[in-house]
């Protein structure tokens, strides 16, 4: 499950943006890129109530924020980890081998692997949607504004 991020917006904030010149798309993505990754750290936050993550596991380096495939400007999207879309399905998901007589899974890489199974269920765990329906948008988009427009101006001695 993916989350987009793109700006719709007010007019009269493109236009006060404008001022900046040729540094207004840099700094219009500086702004997106803040609040997605506001969403990234609320989103891993969630995912922690449904999952046991730790910052060194894969789920939690996999929810990434990248721009969009077809590369609109000032578009990103919100990418989440490879079971997000198992943990989102309404019934869970139900693994069962294809070739072999079990799924088997642990152990070292190329070694043996101690845990086997016929089938395996995975429960529904929708952290990314549970993550989409409480996270404030408004407010980590004037958050990112405020402080980046901040540090900007600050930047070219008008703060």
């Amino acid at each position: 499950m993916n989350i987009q991020v793109t700006i719709i917006g007010d007019e009269e904030y493109v236009q006060d943006m404008r001022r900046f010149g040729e540094a207004f798309p840099r700094i219009l993505n500086t702004m997106l890129r803040y609040a997605a990754n506001k969403f990234v750290a609320h989103a891993r936050k969630t995912m922690g109530q449904y999952l046991k993550v730790s910052r060194q596991s894969k789920a939690w380096k996999q929810l990434k924020v990248r721009t969009t495939k077809d590369h609109r400007p000032h578009s990103y999207v919100v990418i989440g980890n490879l079971l997000s879309n198992i943990y989102e399905h309404p019934g869970g998901a139900t693994i069962r081998p294809k070739k072999k007589q079990s799924v088997a899974w642990g152990g070292p890489r190329g070694g043996p692997h101690p845990h086997h199974a016929q089938a395996v269920h995975l429960d529904r765990r929708p952290f990314m949607s549970a993550a989409q329906n409480t996270f404030n948008f408004d407010g980590a988009t004037n958050e990112a504004i405020t402080t980046i427009m901040d540090r900007e101006l600050r930047r070219r001695g008008f703060i």
